[in-house]
């Protein structure tokens, strides 16, 4: 992990900054608290994402779900963090129609495998803000990856966090979205990097120049509802929304 933390004394700002955290990079700004107490929040959310970054990460053969993939463990030993994960993403795959499910496809050799893509970082957001919210945070932007963003309260000069949400592959702005106790999360294609997103049910890759925003008060379902968007026919949209009504799902074509 490489990281780096400024503070601003003016409105008492805590910007931490840290890449190398479960594959991507971690922003946080924390405001209005004594600045020990921002810069021990940071410290223990970066320690929160190596921990889970160790428990999620495929990518690394030392980490809890490599050893489940390759069935050196069993489901019913697994550590508490993936052991909720694994219950939460049955429910959100019995939830969403099939539309989520981490049972990657084609991957049946030796017994399922799971790739917790579109999954752990709302995970960790929905953790990083019950800690926030519990220390007594009031204002609070959280940004993992640029994908997943959390706001709590207020910006210290107005009354809600602002994001534009821009399209990736011409940078025109979609719309404009104000986050105060909600997190955004977003799916898409880029030029670069496309079809990363499989529709479970069928296998296929999305390569389709679309966006997908789902804003929701709870980061997990935030991530959850925009990665199953991403395969969403028409009525397939309108379903997750009856399912989700607390969740607003928006499905761009760019």
């Amino acid at each position: 992990m490489e990281g780096s933390v400024e503070y601003i004394e003016q409105g008492s700002v805590l910007h931490g900054s840290a890449t190398g955290l479960m594959g991507t990079r971690l922003d946080l700004l924390v405001c209005r608290l004594p600045r020990e107490k921002e810069q021990a929040l940071w410290e223990r959310l970066t320690a929160l994402a190596r921990r889970l970054d160790a428990v999620f990460n495929r990518f690394n053969p030392d980490s809890e779900l490599s050893a489940l993939n390759e069935g050196y463990i069993s489901e019913d030993q697994t550590g508490p963090e993936l052991t909720e994960a694994l219950a939460l993403a049955e429910s959100y795959r019995e939830r969403t129609g099939g539309l989520f499910d981490i049972t990657a496809p084609g991957r049946f050799l030796n017994g399922p495998r799971y790739d917790f893509g579109g999954f752990a970082k709302g995970y960790f957001v929905r953790l990083a803000q019950e800690i926030l919210l519990a220390e007594g945070v009031g204002s609070a932007y959280l940004d993992f990856g640029g994908s997943t963003i959390l706001g709590i309260g207020n910006h210290p000069a107005g009354p809600a966090w602002r994001v534009s949400l821009l399209s990736p592959r011409t940078g025109i702005r979609l719309a404009e979205v104000e986050l105060s106790g909600r997190t955004l999360s977003t799916s898409g294609n880029t030029v670069r990097y496309s079809g990363h997103v499989v529709d479970p049910r069928t296998g296929e890759r999305n390569c389709r120049p679309v966006l997908t925003t789902a804003l929701s008060a709870d980061p997990l379902e935030a991530e959850v509802l925009s990665t199953a968007a991403m395969s969403a026919g028409p009525e397939d949209l309108e379903a997750l929304r009856r399912a989700f009504p607390q969740t607003d799902i928006n499905h761009y074509e760019i």
